[in-house]
């Protein structure tokens, strides 16, 4: 982006260039910021944790069979959600779950509440 500052009596001008940042990264960077992760942390998404059983959701191979979705101890294997308006829908549909930030710090993988 760039910005011109100036011209006055003197006839002084400045350009002053800036890079746009892209506001997800700007987001991702903030929260690794915030839950003090190292700044090579891959953001993978939300995701949902089972609040009884401290589970991750797994979702079943067959889209339309929901009765075969199922938890597993291990977030790795876990469903993940690129925006939080899915993320909302599918918490909706399971009561017992919350939200969850989701990192890969690449020897294991952090989560983090999301609200």
């Amino acid at each position: 982006m760039r910005q011109r500052l100036g011209g006055g009596k003197c006839g002084a001008e400045v350009i002053v260039e800036r890079s746009p940042q892209p506001s997800w990264t700007s987001s991702v960077d903030m929260l690794k910021r915030l839950l003090d992760l190292p700044s090579d942390a891959i953001f993978m998404g939300f995701g949902l944790e089972c609040r009884i059983s401290l589970r991750y959701f797994c979702r079943s191979s067959n889209q339309h069979a929901r009765a075969d979705n199922h938890w597993l101890d291990s977030p790795e294997t876990a469903v993940t959600f690129s925006n939080w308006s899915d993320a909302q829908n599918a918490e909706a549909s399971y009561p017992t779950s919350r939200l969850v930030l989701m990192f890969d710090l690449g020897d294991e993988i952090r989560v983090f509440p999301a609200r």
